[in-house]
């Protein structure tokens, strides 16, 4: 039961980070195609 619960807690951290870059990475983006924008 505990081995289970442990990977349980490692993937929902996986998955947390995984959300947080993908986020990150949507904001940086849209950030950049801003910046492209305005300079053009």
């Amino acid at each position: 039961m505990k081995v289970q619960e442990a990977a349980k807690g490692l993937e929902r951290q996986l998955a947390i980070r995984t959300w947080v870059i993908g986020v990150v990475g949507l904001i940086l983006a849209a950030v950049g195609l801003v910046r492209l924008s305005l300079l053009s």
